[in-house]
């Protein structure tokens, strides 16, 4: 199967913080389980036999993140579970090819060093303020990683053809972080939205509390992409001027709805884990 949540350093590395995705990992490493019981395995590479702390990964490991580092993942077949299901609603008892809780790491690996590129797929890429919603109908963005294994991506990121408060809207560049663990990141600069009449502004804050937004989901493609689904909230922005209002002011309440795809136009890229 091929699913994911959002956002370990097995292939490039991300995941989110809500456990609504799941995906397919290539990994044959131990993964350490968080509730002692929930799973175990036979071999001697990490020196733990039958209902021990540790689960193996196999070739297909599917894996769905439910926490910070804590994720639900498949037991190898022929080992114990507590876990019958990829939610990891308890079924005591489970005998085998069940899952278990395990600590890990979501990350970004990509087949060699070569830029990356972000861009919207099938839906509107929306913003919700208090002066109504923010609607774009591109997003097209690139990013320059320096390692093959990575748990952050840095784009400088573009938003085109978008529409709020009635009339064209412009958008400054944005330098976007993409976490492997599901967050976005708005960096170096704020975002200055304004519509193309002057009644309207919207500065997205830089840094802060939106440093790190919840929460990003990831998933694999059959063509060696990586999917993003975008469900963040609680972003800082100040609006101000027309249905902005008659003064900036600060609020915390903005959201960012989209979908995305990050590729490399020459080769593959994934999000995977690893302990």
């Amino acid at each position: 199967m091929t699913r994911i949540t959002t956002l370990g350093l097995l292939t490039l590395i991300m995941v989110s913080a809500s456990g609504t995705c799941a995906q397919t990992a290539t990994a044959t490493d131990c993964f350490e389980t968080i509730f002692a019981g929930d799973g175990g395995y036979t071999t001697s590479a990490c020196m733990a036999v039958g209902n021990g702390n540790f689960v193996k990964a196999n070739d297909t490991l599917d894996w769905k993140r439910i926490g910070p580092s804590a994720y639900c993942t498949r037991v190898s077949a022929g080992n114990k579970s507590f876990y019958a299901t990829l939610d990891c609603a308890p079924r005591l008892g489970a005998s085998t090819d069940g899952y278990a809780y395990v600590n890990a790491q979501a990350g970004f690996v990509l087949g060699t060093i070569r830029p990356l590129y972000v861009r919207a797929s099938s839906s509107l890429e929306t913003f919700t303020t208090n002066a109504g919603s923010l609607e774009c109908e591109t997003l097209a963005g690139e990013a320059h990683p320096t390692t093959t294994k990575a748990t952050v991506l840095a784009f400088s990121a573009n938003y085109g053809g978008c529409k709020a408060f009635g009339a064209k809207v412009i958008f400054s560049e944005a330098n976007e972080s993409f976490f492997s663990e599901g967050a976005l990141g708005i960096v170096s600069k704020n975002i200055l939205v304004k519509d193309t009449e002057g009644k309207c502004s919207i500065n997205i804050l830089a840094g802060g509390s939106n440093k790190e937004l919840m929460e990003m989901n990831y998933s694999n493609t059959s063509k060696g992409m990586i999917r993003v689904a975008i469900n963040i909230k609680g972003i800082n922005y100040e609006s101000s001027g027309g249905p902005c209002g008659t003064k900036t002011t600060l609020e915390k309440n903005g959201t960012y709805k989209g979908e995305a795809e990050i590729e490399d136009k020459s080769g593959k890229v994934e999000v995977d884990l690893a302990p």
